[in-house]
């Protein structure tokens, strides 16, 4: 009876030994994702580009915005890449910011976005002063 209790316990210990390393494994993110973004007031979804950098926990890189002329006329028109600022996993989970600006007399906005990870695919929202949009993303296959 001891025996098969101390067998209990050991084999018990080894499960938890194994499950905790699996479960504080976090998934990588490194490479480039495409964001779709729902869009507000009938306008048509709008394609962002990120490529992350992960190290650890730790999630650094660029966003590719384009954006319309205030004109409404012509096509939209690409931004220079935007650097992610707070970049962060935590197990499936990454949150980040990006900082834009526009034009001259400190005019911008932070954009907050939260993710769950799943493979090569995220859904998450990207939150603003105007509100929230969800989001789904792929990873760019290189």
């Amino acid at each position: 009876m001891i025996r098969t209790l101390q067998r209990l316990a050991l084999a018990g210990s080894l499960v938890a030994l194994v499950a905790v390393p699996a479960r504080a494994q976090s998934v990588d993110v490194t490479g480039k994702w495409e964001f779709t973004t729902a869009s507000q007031n009938g306008r048509p979804a709008r394609t962002t580009t990120f490529t992350f950098k992960q190290d650890g926990t730790a999630v650094t890189g660029t966003g590719e915005f384009a954006f319309r002329p205030r004109n409404g006329g012509g096509n939209d028109q690409q931004r220079p890449p935007l650097e992610i600022k707070n970049g962060k996993i935590d197990g499936n989970k990454l949150t980040f910011s990006i900082e834009m600006s526009f034009g001259g007399g400190g005019q911008g906005l932070t954009l907050d976005y939260a993710a769950t990870v799943d493979g090569d695919t995220m859904k998450g929202t990207q939150s603003t002063p105007r509100g929230e949009m969800d989001f789904t993303a792929k990873r760019v296959k290189e």
